[in-house]
Order: C-alpha cells, then structure tokens, then sequence
C-alpha cells in the first residue's frame, strides 16, 4: 500500500513530516513530493531530506506576481508526473497551490480507486491582504481553479474551521477540520508573575498584515492600571515601526530578536501575562501559528483573531477577545491559565491530530 504527500511549499514542512508519521504507522509506504524552492527566503532548498522526491521549481522573486502563479503551475504538473509513477492508494495533497487542487482532481478522475484527501491549509486569494481586488480577474479565476476542484476529493481537510464557513461547508461532512499541530512536545514550564507589572509577548513576525495600533492602544490602555512591558520575539519589515511606536507611547519593551529554541521562548513566557495574537481585521484566518505557540507555551491570549481562536477563548476561559472593541481587557482576572495546555494537548498536539486522522479516514 502506497501513500503519496504532495506539497510546494516548505512552510508546510511541519505538517508533512507528521503525516508522513502517520501514514508510516498505518503501515504504508510513504512518499513526499515537494518544491526545491523555498517560499520566503526566495532561494533554493539546499538542506534536502534524503526520504523525500524535490520537484526543480522555477523561482520567484515577488509574492504577487504571475511568473510566481506560473511557478506553481508547472511545479503541480511536474510532481504529478511524479504522482503517475508511483500509483498511490492514498493521495494527500496540500493546497494551495491552487493549481495541485486542479491537477489531484484530474488524477482521481483517471484513478477512481485512489482516495484523495486535499487538505487546505491556506485559502487564496481570499486571506492574501491585497483589499477587495482580490475579487476581480485574474485572483477570481485563481479561486476558481481551487474550488471547482474540491469535489473530486473524498474528504476536504480544513486547518480551521473559518475556512469551512468561508467556502459555505460547514454542514458538508466531507470537509474536516484537521487543525495544525506542532510535531515536538512542549517544553518545561514554571511560570513567574509578577503581580505588580502586566508583562505582554508579541511573538513572530512584524510585518503588514499586524496591527500595531491596535497593539499601542491595548498597551497604552493596560498601563493606567500597572506597569507594562513588551516582550518581542521576531522580526519583519514593520518592526522599526513598532518599535518606534512603542518609543512615543512611553511603553517599555524588551527586543529578542528571532528565537527559534523552544525552550529559550518558554523562558519568556514563563515572565508574561498574556499573548498578543493580533492582525489587521481584513485578514481571514481562524488560527494563526503564533496561537498554537502560546497554546503550547501554556501563555494565554489577548486576542482579535475572529472564528476559531475567538471561540476558544470563550469557551476555555484562555484569554479575552478584544474583536470588537477593547472592554474586555476588564475581564484579564477571569482568565484561566491551567487551560491553556489543555486546549493544546487536546486540539493542536500530534496525539490530537492522529486521533482525528484515524475518526476521519478510517470512517
């Protein structure tokens, strides 16, 4: 029995390699098909895994452009040359690109006996912060390549549940919420709080799609009851701004840099209150990276990331919303921080993940 994973995107790698895992443990035998080009460092993977297939990518050099839409065309063409060697019993492919949605379509319709699983981990073009153009020619023929492909597949998998909503298939059971989980455990904790500051963490990175006014305001808002301080973790092209922002408000903070040591962020979580998980409101995500690390590093959140995120603070007390406007940050005392790693472990770890892989596929 074969499985086969195909993906063009590095960022993914994560989610790859536990369902690679999985797959293994099912007793197949896998194989991954990727992009030899990295995403966001525009360069060439140089440090290949020996277990995986590289498909030569043409490179890109801008996130919005049409030699990158044509890269991903011929990338999803040449990976199913790949796809049509190895007669796979199981095909899961990430999506996007858009365009392996339209070429694992095409496969099943030839290979009516392959089950196929797309598994949406990004919606394009509708999360790409590019305004309402991205509701006209071409990014409306883009979405469509995605969505008229979907209903060959034998299940849908969604990364958050907003993505379902967005796509109208909330009551389709074909399309199943299978949420990003972090392959590693957590690390140690022993959280310190010092009751007389309010010690935030802005993790990740600082780039245009955060809303670093609303972060000033929520900052600015706190310290008239206690002392703040900012802890940042991460870099990007905003971060001079940020950093100059918090400079005019009189907010005191603490520049990281980039951390990747899970055990070095742990450490500073282990000082903070909260979490800051804020993006612009035009941004369509149900979860964002940055909430399973604090998820994971036990820290809860102030957040306005609506759908998922918004809902689980709500439902386990890890946090408060600020979604709408800024009054709960009145509610920070009802916060429950002993849930936050329960939400983890029984939502975005890999026992989480595998335990809905085996409800789903097995169904």
């Amino acid at each position: 029995m074969i499985a086969v994973i195909v993906s063009s995107f590095d960022t993914y790698l994560e989610r790859i390699e536990l369902l690679k895992e999985y797959y293994e443990k099912q007793r197949y035998e896998v194989y991954v098909i990727v992009s030899d080009f990295r995403h966001f460092k525009k360069e060439k993977v140089l440090d290949k895994k020996e277990d995986f297939w590289y498909i030569s990518t043409k490179p890109y050099f801008k996130n919005i452009s049409f030699r990158r839409l044509h890269s991903h065309y011929c990338f999803a063409k040449d990976a199913f040359t790949k796809v049509k060697e190895l007669h796979p019993d199981i095909l899961h492919v990430l999506v996007p690109a858009n365009s392996l949605a339209k070429e694992a379509s095409l496969y099943k319709k030839k290979h009516s006996n392959v089950k196929l699983y797309l598994d949406l981990i990004d919606l394009w073009p509708e999360t790409m912060p590019i305004g309402m153009i991205k509701k006209y020619f071409p990014f409306t023929v883009w979405k469509n390549v995605r969505d008229k492909n979907l209903y060959n597949a034998d299940i849908v998998f969604t990364e958050c549940n907003l993505y379902r909503n967005v796509l109208g298939k909330e009551k389709d059971q074909r399309f199943v919420t299978l949420h990003w989980a972090k392959k590693d455990g957590a690390a140690p904790s022993n959280p310190v709080i010092n009751n007389a500051n309010i010690e935030l963490c802005y993790l990740g990175s600082i780039n245009n799609i955060i809303d670093i006014d609303c972060i000033i305001e929520i900052c600015t808002i706190l310290k008239k009851e206690k002392l703040v301080k900012l802890h940042i973790i991460g870099n990007g092209e905003k971060k001079d701004e940020l950093l100059q922002k918090l400079m005019q408000n009189d907010i005191t903070f603490v520049d990281h840099g980039t951390i990747y040591d899970k055990k070095e962020k742990q450490v500073i979580f282990d000082q903070c209150d909260f979490g800051l998980n804020i993006m612009k409101n035009n941004v369509c995500v149900g979860l964002t990276m940055k909430s399973l690390d604090y998820l994971q590093g036990g820290l809860p959140m102030i957040n306005n990331i609506k759908f998922d995120t918004a809902q689980l603070i709500d439902q386990y007390s890890i946090g408060v919303n600020v979604v709408q406007d800024f009054s709960e940050l009145d509610k920070l005392d009802k916060v429950v921080r002993e849930n936050v790693r329960k939400v983890y472990e029984e939502k975005f770890s890999k026992k989480a993940m595998f335990q809905k892989l085996d409800e789903t596929i097995k169904e």
